[in-house]
């Protein structure tokens, strides 16, 4: 999810990436109950790519929240927290 711009020109969106890393919490690669899993991505941005590796902090998963707005331009239709990442939508 882009972070939009601070003065509101440019809103958030959801945009297409490839995970280019996953971080192992535990030994055994599996996340404990309560663990944010982060991962490395490289973003399609229509102006370029876009890279938040995981040495520089990479990016959390969120789920989203429902929205009660109505039509919504995100591609789940909820809402997702600016600079995370979510799985996209079936179709």
């Amino acid at each position: 999810m882009s972070r939009g711009s601070a003065d509101g020109v440019y809103r958030k969106e959801c945009r297409a990436a490839t995970i280019t890393e996953v971080l192992e919490l535990e030994p055994d690669g599996f996340f404990q109950p309560g663990d944010v899993p982060r991962v490395g991505l490289a973003v399609f941005n229509p102006t370029g790519l876009f890279f938040q590796p995981l040495a520089e902090g990479g990016v959390a998963y969120h789920g989203g929240a429902p929205l009660d707005v109505g039509e919504t331009h995100l591609c789940t239709g909820l809402d997702h927290a600016p600079g995370t990442f979510h799985w996209p939508a079936r179709i």
